[in-house]
């Protein structure tokens, strides 16, 4: 064996075998060299293309408007009695329920409706009367709204122009942004104050049906109360019970004094003398008023009170005063808030506030050319490079298959055969 085969065997190859070859950086900038005009040729005729198209393509301009988060403070009305009787922090649980509802509002089909009509967007978008949903749809999609932990709600619109737009179709579109942004917020402040005034009528139609029926509720009470006192002479039952206890201490302290003066006289006089006599009247006397007071039935109009009674009567006073006073406290305030849903029913005032209204935009948001034409650049190198190595591997591959029938044809003719070179930089 000599030292060639020793050498081939010692790398790892069998005789007749050759190491495949290694590419190196320097071959591979040897074939960007090769073909380099057409490396040039692809990179600036798809830039030339890509600047072409960015010039005839439709341009969007955009607008933004920014509300303030909206007012909480609605006055006392029935849920917000509800909502401070119980103890879970409504606020807390939803921060930004009023933005949210502003952002649903301007996210509406029905809104987006008014502006296709507004605006007749239906001719500037060249679509017909059957396809208004689809119009529709690509309002909603044009306008964008957000809103933040804050309440602060984002509105933005973007106007597309068509292709190859003139200076009157870009400042139409950048009005139209504009335009679109604020009036959405004026449509959104109508269908906000609609809906309050119908949940107002709404209310008050409610709290007037439910005043009549507590206005009935609180004269049956004033029935019940009046029939009570003239039935039982209770006109002021707390007074005709104080008059009626002291009536009966000084009826009783004269009593006991003339039973102790009789007690005297008959000690010292019989039973017929004309003292004791006067003093048995006057006793009996005094004990028929006790008994008639006690009964009730003492004055010459008879508003006195059985004392026997007074127990039971103060309950049933006190239970009529009690549905009296609770029936005049619900009236009362079923009568303060039908005049307060009355007044929100009927009032004018604007519901959204705006910290920055939509402003006609001066350049265009998109296409961003420099931007757009920089990455189509790169885009092109990369896609020139592959095409090139693509382009050399295949000719290299079709020159071995030449080659190699070059060759067959050369033993054919019983010459010696050239040996076929592949190296990469070739």
């Amino acid at each position: 064996m000599n030292r060639s085969d020793e050498q081939t065997f010692s790398n790892g190859h069998g005789a007749g075998e050759s190491a495949p070859p290694r590419a190196h950086l320097y071959d591979y900038m040897i074939v960007v060299a090769r073909y380099r005009w057409l490396f040039l040729s692809i990179v600036v005729g798809g830039a030339i293309l890509v600047t072409l198209y960015l010039f005839a393509a439709p341009q969007t301009y955009s607008a933004g408007a920014t509300l303030l988060p909206p007012d909480k403070s609605e006055g006392m009305s029935l849920s917000s009695i509800l909502a401070s009787s119980t103890k879970l922090d409504f606020k807390a649980l939803s921060e930004n329920s009023s933005a949210e509802t502003f952002v649903r509002i301007l996210q509406s089909r029905t809104l987006a409706d008014s502006l296709i009509t507004r605006f007749n967007l239906l001719e500037r978008m060249k679509m017909k009367p059957e396809e208004r949903p689809l119009a529709i749809d690509a309002v909603i999609g044009s306008l964008s709204v957000t809103s933040d932990r804050q309440g602060f709600v984002d509105i933005s619109y973007d106007a597309i122009t068509g292709f190859f737009p003139d200076k009157g179709e870009q400042r139409e579109s950048a009005a139209l942004a504009a335009n679109m942004v604020n009036a959405s917020i004026e449509v959104l402040d109508k269908l906000n104050r609609e809906k309050a005034v119908s949940r107002a009528r709404r209310s008050r139609e409610f709290i007037g049906r439910m005043k009549e029926i507590k206005r009935a509720e609180l004269d049956s009470a004033q029935g019940q109360l009046l029939r009570f006192q003239q039935q039982n002479k209770a006109i002021a039952l707390d007074k005709q019970l104080e008059a009626s206890v002291e009536g009966l201490v000084e009826l009783q302290t004269q009593i006991n004094k003339i039973e102790l003066q009789l007690t005297a006289a008959q000690q010292e006089l019989t039973n017929e003398t004309p003292l004791v006599q006067t003093l048995r009247k006057q006793l009996a006397q005094l004990r028929g008023q006790k008994s008639r007071l006690e009964a009730g039935q003492s004055g010459g109009d008879a508003l006195g009170i059985s004392l026997k009674s007074v127990p039971d009567l103060m309950r049933q006073l006190a239970n009529l005063k009690l549905n009296l006073e609770v029936s005049t406290q619900i009236y009362t305030y079923l009568e303060a808030q039908f005049n307060q849903e009355q007044i929100q029913e009927a009032r004018e005032l604007p519901t959204v506030t705006v910290m920055d209204y939509a402003t006609v935009p001066i350049k265009r948001s998109a296409p961003r050319r420099t931007i757009f034409l920089a990455v189509a650049v790169v885009a092109l190198a990369v896609v020139a490079l592959l095409v090139i190595f693509v382009y050399d591997s295949y000719r290299r591959s079709w020159e071995e298959v030449d080659q190699m029938k070059r060759s067959r044809l050369r033993e054919a003719l019983g010459l010696k055969p050239k040996r076929i070179t592949t190296d990469i930089s070739r």
